[in-house]
């Protein structure tokens, strides 16, 4: 009876040795982005950033981001915006098309001083790695009186 007890344990050790695989779990992503578009007034526009938002509920994301635009008559601004939004993604299981909608509201700072902000658009995460991805999307942005359309593409990781 010992000895297969003995050759039980040995027999089950090599399990408990091995490293459980590890679940996947999407948290949330941080990016980078380039943008270019226009404004009301016919002047393009460009400029780049980044941000990170977290999944707190399903695909209910929180994050948070900055960057820089400047339009094609040298006038320039930054904005600092506080996002929220949804990824229709599920959580657990790893997917290569990570579609989303975005909206916030922030502080833009430019040569004319501060000025409230908003942003309101949506695009898409292709991740062609596990944790890198490129990410597209178009945005309707306001920086005070200023009404913006814009693109943007960047990589994402998470």
């Amino acid at each position: 009876m010992k000895s297969l007890a003995l050759v039980l344990v040995l027999a089950a050790a090599p399990a408990f040795s091995e490293e459980p695989e590890k679940e996947f779990r999407y948290n949330g992503n941080g990016y980078g982005y380039f943008t270019a578009g226009g404004c009301q007034h016919g002047y393009a526009l460009y400029g780049g950033g980044g941000g990170a938002e977290g999944l707190v509920w399903r695909g209910l994301i929180v994050g948070a981001e900055g960057g820089y635009q400047q339009f094609s008559d040298h006038w320039g601004f930054g904005t600092f915006l506080l996002d929220t939004g949804y990824h229709f993604v599920n959580r657990k299981r790893p997917q290569k098309v990570d579609p989303f909608v975005v909206g916030g509201l922030g502080i833009a700072a430019g040569n004319g001083g501060f000025a409230g902000a908003m942003t309101l658009g949506g695009g898409v995460i292709y991740w062609f790695k596990p944790r890198i991805g490129i990410r597209t999307e178009a945005r309707m942005n306001s920086a005070g009186e200023e009404g913006m359309f814009v693109f943007r593409v960047g990589v994402s990781f998470r």
